[in-house]
């Protein structure tokens, strides 16, 4: 018997939970281990192979996201079989980008160097960054095919157990890869292998559980076309993505060097918890929108973008609350050293990501909706501004300017998309911004400046990385108790809330067991 749509969504959120937090958590415990094992210009190397292989998303054709929409529809309609020649298309498409990626790469590889400012001693050294950002490439979009495919069956328990798996041994292996001093060209195979090793656990599990999955060339299909063009869609919103989340680093490796490149990338790891944490919550919202668009349950989705928008909201503001004022106890605690200009980005990153990340639940839901089209103008503001502006930042005011920008460009763009998406989903009422917006922002500006204070005033008595840590904890425990005495004062959580925050804790200590609570709004 199939659950119902609002369980599916509590489990694999849950299941989620679980997964993404061993990547983060094995992303903040390797970071500052790479970083003094190999040292800053190395580290700045290791930034550029990741930003690289991220910005090969740039020739994607969305063959990830339309997967996920689609094998969900399909599943709904019992037509799964449909999607065999998507699926093919999508795994030749990605081998068929990486060989055509070699040639020209390989052939200006020098004049790639002298863009981003490699210093000439460690050219020898950096010829193993191309091949490795394509292997890379490769590696987490073969991946990403497979994750799309049993994400859109709402089995997440299963790319998740898949995850945490892939973390330990991540962990495990990179740090032995350091100790034998393997170098750079160690962190990137364990890299790849664990990637690789990942997608072909998932292309087993497919196999066995879809008996009707199979490799066709027959690609002439009304299925095929349908999500092909529904991914081109989602493609330029993330085309427009990639360009600006990588802009910066292109921007601040070009115009500065690759030091400054390692100290944004410490930053933005932080941040990039922050963002995974949030959108844990919208990242089984795709499928889900996809199966209540399919069986036009409008209330539903209405139901869905009102809670979720109030869950992103009061997430967001309490991770960038607790950075904001206690960023520079963070880097002591996580590098050993206050780096002043680590601490800057963090800071500004964390406001930026704020705004942006809150945008994760409407477009996920315009994805599953078969509305893409909205991401993508979003996107395309975003990444225009974001290297406009960002050249006119870096080469003025250098790191502090692309800092500004950042935080400039995506709150204008995310302020832009929500108004409009909420257009879409509840066209005859304005956004609720005093309603939903307003009361966990006043709390979250009213307990990060009551930290800020009183860590201040503790500093000057705090040696070392416990010390910090100490001080860490107290202070996000502080803002925890004032953000959440405010949010409770003012009524800002109901009792479906509450109900629904049991609910998630029961499902991640016994997921199988998980069961949404009933809700009059659906």
């Amino acid at each position: 018997m199939s659950l119902p749509t609002s369980t599916k969504l509590l489990r694999n959120t849950a299941f989620n939970l679980g997964g993404r937090a061993a990547g983060y958590g094995v992303s903040l415990i390797l970071t500052p281990l790479i970083f003094r094992s190999l040292g800053a210009d190395q580290f700045g190397l290791w930034a550029l192979t990741v930003m690289l292989a991220g910005q090969f998303g740039l020739v994607d054709l969305g063959f990830t996201s339309a997967l996920s929409k689609y094998v969900s529809e399909f599943n709904a309609r019992g037509t799964l079989g449909r999607i065999n020649a998507p699926l093919t298309a999508a795994l030749l498409f990605y081998v068929a980008v990486c060989i055509g990626l070699v040639i020209p790469l390989w052939t200006f590889r020098y004049a790639v160097f002298d863009f981003f400012s490699i210093p000439q001693p460690l050219w020898g050294v950096s010829l193993f960054v191309m091949p490795a950002a394509i292997f890379l490439f490769f590696a987490t979009s073969t991946l990403a095919v497979f994750q799309s495919v049993i994400n859109g069956l709402q089995r997440m328990e299963i790319t998740n157990g898949v995850a945490v798996v892939q973390a330990i041994l991540l962990a495990t292996l990179t740090a032995l890869a350091l100790r034998l001093g393997k170098g750079l060209g160690g962190v990137i195979l364990v890299n790849a292998a664990c990637l690789l090793g990942g997608a072909i656990v998932l292309a087993v599990f497919c196999r066995t559980s879809m008996p009707g999955l199979k490799v066709t060339f027959q690609f002439q299909g009304s299925e095929f076309r349908s999500v092909l063009r529904f991914g081109a869609v989602v493609q330029l919103a993330r085309v427009s993505g990639i360009v600006a989340a990588y802009s910066d680093r292109v921007l601040i490796s070009h115009f500065l060097d690759l030091a400054w490149l390692g100290r944004y990338q410490l930053a933005y790891t932080i941040v990039a918890a922050m963002r995974g944490a949030t959108l844990l919550l919208v990242s089984a919202v795709v499928p889900a929108t996809s199966e209540l668009t399919a069986i036009e349950q409008k209330h539903a989705i209405r139901a869905l973008y009102r809670r979720g928008t109030k869950y992103s909201l009061i997430t967001a503001l309490a991770i960038a609350g607790i950075i904001v004022p206690l960023a520079g106890h963070i880097s002591r605690a996580w590098l050993g050293c206050i780096d002043p200009f680590v601490v800057l980005g963090m800071r500004f990153l964390a406001v930026g990501h704020l705004f942006h990340v809150v945008t994760g639940l409407g477009t996920a839901m315009s994805e599953g909706m078969g509305r893409p089209e909205i991401e993508a103008r979003f996107g395309v503001c975003l990444s225009v501004l974001q290297v406009l502006l960002g050249i006119v930042g870096v080469r003025w005011f250098g790191f502090r300017g692309i800092l500004w920008t950042t935080v400039l460009v995506m709150a204008i763009t995310s302020l832009w998309f929500l108004t409009r998406f909420h257009r879409v989903v509840e066209p005859e009422a304005p956004f609720p911004w005093r309603a939903l917006a307003l009361p966990p922002v006043i709390a979250s500006l009213a307990a990060s400046s009551l930290v800020w204070v009183v860590s201040s005033h503790l500093d000057a008595g705090v040696h070392g990385r416990i010390g910090a840590a100490l001080l860490l904890l107290a202070g996000g425990s502080l803002f925890l108790a004032v953000y959440v005495g405010i949010l409770a004062a003012v009524r800002y959580v109901d009792e479906f809330d509450l109900q629904l925050t049991s609910a998630i804790g029961r499902a991640i200590l016994r997921p199988k067991s998980a069961r949404a609570p009933a809700s009059d709004e659906g």
